[in-house]
C-alpha cells in the first residue's frame, strides 16, 4: 500500500468516526487539507511514532508534547515538510484528544461549542496579559472549573507574565493574586494548557491561585476570597446556578453535568502532582457551599464581602483546619462518619477497622477533636482513633 492510499484510508476512516465522535472534526479537516501538500504521510507518520515514543519516555503530557515537537523541528530537512509550530502543536493535541476519547475511561459527553456562542471575561480582572499558549477556540462548552496553586505569592500581573514565553508551554485562564488582584491570561473562549489532560482544559475554565512555595501551600484571605467572588461570577456568567465538588475523581469524569451545573476538577487527577496542594484540596467542600450560597443569592458577586476559610465549625461542615496527611488506625467497630465535625451533623454510616489517612483536623461537639478522611468520606472523632 503505497502513501496515497494509505492517506486515503485514514481519511475514510477518520470521517465514519467524525459522524460519532465530534472532537475528531478537526483532526478530518487536518487530514483532507494535507492530502494536497507534499510529504504529509511522512509527517503524519512521524509524528504518529514520536508521540508513541514519547508515551514510553515521559508521564507529564507537556514534556511529552514540546519533545515531539522539538523531534519534529529536527527532522523537518529529513521530511522535506516546512514545519508551522502552531499547527503541529494543534495537530499533537488533536492527536491525543482522539485517543483519550476512543481509549480513555472518561467518555464525555462532547458539545463542541457553536460559531455563533459568544463567551464573556469576568469584569473583575484587573489585568489582561495573554498568553500565545493556548488553543483557540475550545472545542467544549464550559462546564468545569479547575483550581490550581501558583506555587509562589505572585500578583496576578507577574503571575500572567510567567506564562508569556512559548517555551513556556503552559497557560492558565485567570491567575488570583495574593493581595487579590485577578488576572486574564487565556480568554474564556479559549482553552488553556493547563491540568495536564486537553479533554479537562477544552471545558474548564482554569484557576492559578497565588500560594506559598511548600505544602499545603496556603493561600491569603485576600486571594481566597478573590478566588470566591471569580468562581462565582464564572458561574453566573455561564449560566450555572449550582457547582458540584463530588471528591471522587472517578465519579466526577463520569457525570455529565445538567445544562446548569458546573463541575469542579484538581490537576492532581491527571497528573502525578500535588495541586491545588492539600490547602485548597481540602477546601473544596467549602467554595462549592459558599459559591452554592452566593448563586441563590446569598451574597453579591465583589460586593467586598470577606470570607475567612473555616475551621470546621460551619453549618455545612467546613474543611476544617488543614493539616500534613498523616495515618489513624481505627480498632473499634460502630465509630460513626460524620458528615461535619461534630455529633450534630448528620452519619454516613460506620467506619471498618483499618488504617485511615486524616488531611483535616476540627474541633467540635461530642469529641476532643474530628479528622476528615482523605477519601472524602466525612469525619471521625479521633478519641477512637491512634497515629499509625
Amino acid at each position: 500500500m503505497n502513501a496515497e492510499q494509505i492517506i486515503s484510508l485514514i481519511v475514510a476512516v477518520l470521517t465514519g468516526l467524525a459522524t460519532c465522535v465530534p472532537l475528531a472534526y478537526k483532526l478530518v479537516q487536518y487530514v483532507q487539507k494535507a492530502t494536497q501538500e507534499k510529504n504529509w504521510a511522512a509527517l503524519l507518520g512521524l509524528v504518529i511514532n514520536l508521540m508513541e515514543e514519547a508515551e514510553q519516555k515521559f508521564s507529564d503530557g507537556a514534556t511529552r508534547k514540546e519533545w515531539v515537537m522539538a523531534m519534529v523541528q529536527t527532522s523537518a530537512e529529513y521530511i522535506n515538510y516546512p514545519v508551522d509550530t502552531e499547527a503541529l502543536g494543534n495537530l499533537i493535541d488533536t492527536l491525543c484528544d482522539m485517543t483519550k476519547v476512543v481509549n480513555y475511561e472518561e467518555i464525555p459527553t462532547l458539545e463542541p461549542v457553536k460559531e455563533d456562542t459568544e463567551m464573556s471575561n469576568s469584569n473583575l480582572v484587573t489585568v489582561t496579559q495573554i498568553s500565545p499558549n493556548k488553543n483557540s477556540p475550545r472545542n467544549h462548552a464550559i462546564d468545569r472549573i479547575t483550581i490550581h496553586c501558583f506555587v509562589g505569592q505572585v500578583t496576578a500581573k507577574r503571575g500572567c507574565e510567567v506564562f508569556q514565553p512559548t517555551s513556556k508551554q503552559a497557560s492558565c485562564n485567570y491567575v488570583v493574586g495574593y493581595d487579590g488582584s485577578i488576572g486574564l491570561c487565556v480568554e474564556e473562549k479559549d482553552r488553556s494548557w493547563c491540568s495536564s489532560n486537553s479533554a479537562n482544559d477544552h471545558r474548564a475554565v482554569t484557576i492559578e491561585t497565588a500560594s506559598e512555595t511548600v505544602a499545603p501551600y496556603k493561600v491569603t484571605d485576600k486571594a481566597y476570597n478573590a478566588l470566591l467572588d471569580l468562581v462565582t461570577d464564572i458561574c453566573k456568567r455561564n449560566g450555572k446556578t449550582k457547582i458540584l465538588w463530588f471528591g471522587d475523581k472517578n465519579k466526577t469524569l463520569a457525570y455529565t453535568p445538567k445544562a446548569n451545573e458546573m463541575v469542579m476538577t484538581v490537576h492532581r487527577w491527571f497528573a502525578n502532582k500535588a495541586c491545588p496542594g492539600d490547602y485548597l484540596y481540602n477546601l473544596h467542600d467549602e467554595i462549592a457551599a459558599e459559591v452554592n450560597r452566593r448563586l441563590s443569592g446569598g451574597t453579591s458577586t465583589g460586593g467586598g464581602v470577606t470570607t475567612t476559610p473555616s475551621t470546621g465549625n460551619s453549618a455545612t461542615g467546613g474543611a476544617g483546619g488543614a493539616v500534613t496527611p498523616y495515618l489513624v488506625r481505627v480498632t473499634i467497630s460502630d465509630l460513626y462518619i460524620r458528615k461535619g465535625p461534630g455529633t450534630n451533623y448528620g452519619k454516613n454510616g460506620f467506619i471498618k477497622p483499618g488504617v485511615y489517612t486524616i488531611v483535616a483536623e476540627s474541633t467540635g461537639t461530642g469529641a476532643t477533636k474530628w479528622g476528615k478522611l482523605k477519601s472524602g468520606a466525612g469525619w471521625i472523632s479521633l478519641d477512637y482513633a491512634k497515629k499509625a
